[in-house]
């Protein structure tokens, strides 16, 4: 099967017109988010350099209090950040999508009923197009928004995971970030894939919805039933969700392959860190601090990489749509 490409829309990247969007009709929950998203960016990163220092601390045998207690209260500071954060952001971004929403949903009416002929309404195309503009209207510029904080926060973590590495072993810190290409490269490809299905499917769900609506609507089903045809337009339904199933399969199975190759280039690069660590402890050119921070770095890094990768494909995904 060949691959699916997404329509022009998505190709003209309107992250800036939502992130402007956002801006005009809530300007404070832009600033907030953007905020937190700094501040939790740099909570793994921060976090690995107080632990590595702490074990450090322990090895040298120095375990009075006042030796450490800033330390470990930095380190609890920063945990109850990124425990607390989540809850604000969560309650700003939902106030954000309202204000969001109600704006758009404006928009997109009011540019429908603007035109004086109906003709566009009679057109699949424009249906169609209509169809996923509802959808995105919902909340696509705060989610576009969002997604681009949290790739930013997630740049934000790596960038400081690798710092914190790179003080006890600059060698280690610049293979950590191979960590996050195999991710960053397959996500691009399979958002395109992502969006490109969507929508081709969407003209076949459109029909296979039409023909659902044909035999439960009452006036409808009188008429088949009085004809005969019911099991003709079932039969079609059934064709047409077996269409868009047969693409689904297709767009799960690349995921799937992807995800697999994905899994084993990252397992190759953290086991060379881990090798490398382990000589570099033996050979006593590495403090035992540092493997708290190369092994929080090797949890970290891929999960933050693929927050990023999910939010890029929600930007891409949404941004589809004209704001």
């Amino acid at each position: 099967m060949e691959a699916v490409a997404p329509p022009d829309a998505a190709r003209r990247a309107p992250a800036a017109a939502a992130l402007r969007m956002c801006v005009l009709v809530h300007p404070g929950a832009v600033a907030t988010l953007a905020a937190m998203a700094v501040l939790q960016g740099a909570v793994p990163g921060t976090v690995a350099a107080l632990l590595a220092r702490i074990i450090d601390l322990f090895a040298a045998g120095r375990t009075e209090l006042r030796d450490i207690a800033w330390l470990i209260t930095a380190v609890g500071v920063a945990l109850l950040v990124a425990e607390a954060l989540p809850n604000v952001g969560r309650y700003v971004e939902a106030d954000l999508e309202r204000r969001v929403t109600l704006h758009t949903r404006e928009q997109l009416y009011a540019s429908l009923t603007s035109r004086p002929e109906l003709t566009h309404l009679e057109d699949p195309a424009t249906r169609d197009r209509l169809r996923m503009a509802e959808e995105a209207s919902r909340a696509g510029p705060s989610v576009i928004v969002g997604g681009l904080l949290q790739a930013a926060q997630s740049a934000i973590s790596v960038v400081g995971l690798v710092a914190a590495v790179a003080a006890a072993s600059p060698v280690i810190s610049l293979i950590l970030p191979l960590m996050a290409v195999p991710q960053g490269i397959s996500g691009a490809r399979l958002s395109r894939l992502r969006v490109g299905v969507a929508h081709s499917v969407t003209p076949t769900m459109r029909r296979e919805i039409f023909y659902a609506n044909l035999l439960t609507d009452l006036a409808a089903a009188k008429e088949l039933r009085l004809f005969g045809s019911s099991g003709y337009f079932r039969a079609r339904m059934l064709h047409e969700l077996q269409a868009v199933q047969r693409l689904e399969r297709w767009r799960d199975r690349r995921v799937l392959s992807v995800g697999l190759l994905l899994s084993a280039l990252t397992g190759v690069v953290a086991l060379t860190t881990l090798v490398m660590t382990g000589a570099g402890v033996a050979s006593g050119a590495l403090a035992i601090g540092a493997v708290a921070a190369i092994v929080l770095a090797l949890t970290s890094i891929p999960a933050a990489t693929g927050a990023a990768v999910q939010a890029s494909a929600q930007v891409y995904e949404f941004g589809t749509v004209s704001y």
